[in-house]
């Protein structure tokens, strides 16, 4: 005997004429909850261009004060296949990063790595005066000065939303609760602020 759980998910895309609907300030537009993976209650906004792209509102239509450098926390070193060995292991290994300066985190120990491996860094973003962690805006991989992987956040099509975690390692983040970055292309190429080289 088996219990079966469907889960139904319902989006509606709604476009309205200009000046269809106007509010004032302090006037109350709708109440929201939470369901599935979601943190807490939240209002869904985006703002898109003509081809309906979402599009990072902090580029180029609203100015908030940002002095406030990104921190890298930690590296991952993730097997990519049964011939990768780090430290003599078959498995991820995390390596907390030191902080030098502003621009300069280092690891302090050698680590042995054989066989096929990607990295992922787990880093956060802050913004002045306000009280959350961001996410990372921008992330570029250099290796001997020559640019191997980038990912930006400008545009996001929301018809590639089940790829979300091609870009996220999601065992790091079911496992840890943590988002690590992944720099390496992984069934991810769909996906627009990627660009691999």
């Amino acid at each position: 005997k088996y219990n079966l759980i469907y889960k139904y998910i319902i989006i509606i895309d709604s476009y309205l004429k200009k000046n269809e609907l106007r509010f004032h300030k302090g006037e109350i537009i709708g109440y929201a909850g939470d369901t599935g993976s979601i943190s807490g209650p939240h209002l869904h906004f985006e703002i898109r261009d003509q081809n309906n792209k979402p599009l990072n509102p902090l580029k180029n239509i609203y100015a908030i004060e940002d002095t406030l450098r990104p921190i890298a926390k930690s590296i991952a070193f993730i097997p990519l296949d049964n011939s990768c060995w780090i430290n003599g292991i078959q498995d991820y290994s995390i390596f907390k990063l030191q902080k030098l300066n502003e621009y300069k985190y280092v690891i302090q120990d050698t680590i042995s790595v054989l066989g096929n491996f990607g990295l992922a860094i787990e880093a956060e973003d802050k913004m002045n005066t306000q009280p959350f962690n961001y996410n990372i805006y921008e992330i570029e991989l250099l290796i001997d000065n020559k640019l191997m992987y980038k990912i930006k956040f400008d545009e996001y099509n929301m018809k590639n939303d089940h790829l979300i975690y091609n870009e996220i390692d999601y065992g790091l983040l079911t496992s840890l609760s943590k988002n690590f970055h992944r720099l390496y292309i992984n069934n991810n190429k769909s996906l627009e602020f990627i660009d691999s080289h």
